[in-house]
């Protein structure tokens, strides 16, 4: 008879993984804006930083988010693996 058994431990890792890499696109610092020069590419540039530095939030956020519902399925599925698992193994013998 085969058992029925799901492992949160892969998910679990792979979780921890994801979390480690957004953690580090979270704590990208801010590169240093010249303000001291009054080019209008500096005015350009300053926005092209701000919009990069949010999208890599927003994207850090997003993927974040998923893991944490990988995560949550991954978890989902061992319990109810656990729950048919006793349930088959409460019928063994019964004719």
């Amino acid at each position: 008879m085969s058992e029925v058994k799901s492992d949160s431990s892969t998910t679990s890792k792979i979780f921890s993984t994801i979390k480690k890499a957004v953690d580090d696109c979270k704590s990208v610092s801010e590169p240093e804006k010249d303000d001291s020069t009054t080019v209008t590419g500096n005015t350009n540039a300053h926005s092209a930083i701000e919009n990069l530095i949010k999208l890599n939030k927003d994207v850090a956020n997003t993927i974040e988010q998923a893991s944490e519902n990988i995560k949550k399925v991954g978890d989902s599925f061992e319990e109810i693996d656990e729950t048919i698992g006793s349930k088959i193994s409460g019928t063994k013998g019964v004719d």
